[in-house]
């Protein structure tokens, strides 16, 4: 579906990625430095409009707030990730930019460095509640259904899914300005690995969109587990984000590595290499390309 490694149903996932990104990110302080309070404003750019959220998930993210840096998260509006991604066996590399801007606006943007190469070539976008994609990713189920409102239904959940996937993953405080999302703290899996940590379930107009999982000994994420979209690739399943080697860009704590575990498939691993803040990001990137 994209060529992005944190899409749930693209192509590239079933194989070994490595993924080096420059993250853009916006942020500003105030004249006295971070803030102390720990009473979460709504996310910048968004005043009533937020993303529904219960006590306890709310208990959650404002811990990660304070862990992952105050002031930035509270005046972050947009983000672009630009690096290029790496699959074995692939004979070129492709550039990746991923973009997004509160609320609900999202692009993800791959194409080989080598113009004559034959790899993949997706751009997939969120423009508020309207998906669409374009290049030579494949389809399947109802992204292939001759039925227009109903492929066109599939695209946009399948674009709803990568926004939430990357943000999740990335930054995920900036989800929390998006009205069209809720958030509620579950119960993890019985897994002896999930005890002690904190889960929040994110769902959209879809449905589930996955569970973000939360170290309490650091109040950061340490895994995405999304669900395969099976109206466009997949009989069901889950897979998972990892999210580790955090470190501190202009007072923000990003994770510099994600990697992606799945039964079926192969291992997928992003490095990111440079994060800079204030992008400067058009309307118009959000809307699908002229045909």
């Amino acid at each position: 579906m994209t060529g992005c490694p944190l899409a749930a149903v693209c192509p590239l996932l079933s194989a070994f990625t490595v993924v080096v990104l420059t993250l853009t990110l916006v942020a500003c302080r105030d004249d006295r430095g971070a803030l102390q309070s720990t009473t979460a404003p709504p996310a910048a750019g968004v005043t009533e409009a937020a993303a529904s959220v219960d006590s306890g998930a709310e208990a959650i993210l404002l811990a990660y707030r304070q862990a992952a840096g105050l002031t930035a998260l509270d005046n972050l509006t947009s983000l672009r990730a630009a690096g290029v991604t790496f699959t074995a066996g692939d004979r070129s590399n492709r550039r990746l930019v991923i973009q997004t801007k509160l609320p609900g606006k999202f692009r993800q943007y791959e194409a080989p460095v080598d113009a004559a190469s034959r790899q993949l070539l997706s751009i997939i976008g969120l423009n508020g509640p309207d998906g669409w994609r374009a290049g030579n990713g494949r389809l399947a189920g109802d992204g292939l259904s001759p039925d227009r409102a109903v492929r066109e239904r599939a695209i946009t959940q399948a674009a709803r899914q990568n926004y939430i996937n990357a943000l999740a993953g990335m930054v995920p405080w900036i989800l929390r300005g998006d009205p069209s999302l809720t958030f509620a703290a579950v119960e993890p899996a019985s897994q002896a690995s999930d005890l002690g940590l904190s889960v929040v379930l994110i769902s959209s107009q879809d449905g589930p969109a996955g569970r973000l999982f939360f170290d309490p000994a650091t109040s950061l994420p340490t895994k995405f587990v999304a669900p395969y979209q099976t109206h466009i690739r997949k009989q069901g399943g889950e897979y998972t984000l990892h999210l580790s080697d955090f470190r501190e860009v202009e007072g923000l704590r990003v994770p510099f590595a994600m990697n992606r575990d799945d039964e079926a498939e192969r291992s997928t691993r992003w490095s990111f290499s440079t994060y800079t803040l204030t992008p400067a990001i058009a309307p118009t990137d959000f809307a699908p390309p002229i045909r």
